[in-house]
């Protein structure tokens, strides 16, 4: 069971603002330090932070927990990107507001992680690689991103995935990145889902044990 902070937003720069949810553990103590999980939505879940916001609980995290499929003993942050955006244009604003949450919540900063599916599949990739020192972890769904920059990853915990049937994002999106993640250092495992579309995001998140392993690692 967790505790829903709804229509949260965050005045990321003078052009964007982004509504958020946050999800705490209902035994939250300030206490206690907490995991953070940065879950990235896709391109279809788009919206304008406000009365449009429910769309990041369509699927993925965001649908489990409505849903009771899962409870973490973690925060997940769930931002909403701007209809006229994606991810890969707003990787400082989204780095600012993982900053205001862990100012705000009682976050263990050495457990930060990021995943996402379809453009926040590439959106996690590009958060990993323009701020590694701030991930402990990448989960990357369906994505892929500018693999010549995947050295910046050098030593980084990276679990992909991506369905072989996707006719969405192509696995060579992600298979290219896996390889060069893996070339420049990094820790890569990457499951490929046999006869999968683009929805690898059930399968990634409830079949395999990736949340758990997110929550494992640690910076340092």
């Amino acid at each position: 069971m967790y505790i829903v902070m709804k229509k949260e937003t965050f005045k990321s720069s003078p052009e964007n603002t982004l509504g958020y949810f946050v999800y705490l553990p209902n035994d939250y103590n300030r206490e206690e330090k907490y995991p953070l999980i940065v879950s990235l939505h896709g391109a279809g879940e788009r919206g304008n932070g406000d009365d449009e916001l429910e769309r990041v609980n369509n699927i993925g995290l965001g649908r489990y927990f409505r849903e009771k499929l899962m409870e973490l003993p973690c925060i997940v942050l769930c931002p909403q990107c701007p209809a006229d955006k994606v991810w890969n244009q707003l990787i400082y604003e989204v780095r600012d507001l993982i900053l205001k949450i862990e100012e705000g919540y009682s976050v263990d900063i050495t457990r930060v992680s990021v995943t996402g599916m379809s453009m926040g599949g590439y959106g996690s990739w590009e958060l990993g690689m323009t701020f590694p020192e701030m991930f402990s972890a990448v989960a990357p769904i369906c994505g892929g991103g500018m693999a010549w920059r995947a050295g910046a990853l050098k030593g980084k915990p990276v679990w992909a995935f991506h369905g072989d049937a996707d006719n969405v994002v192509s696995i060579s999106e992600s298979r290219e990145m896996v390889e060069k993640a893996r070339a420049g250092g990094a820790d890569v495992k990457f499951i490929i889902f046999g006869g999968v579309d683009h929805n690898s995001w059930d399968p990634a998140y409830l079949d395999t044990k990736v949340i758990e392993w997110l929550l494992a690692q640690r910076n340092g």
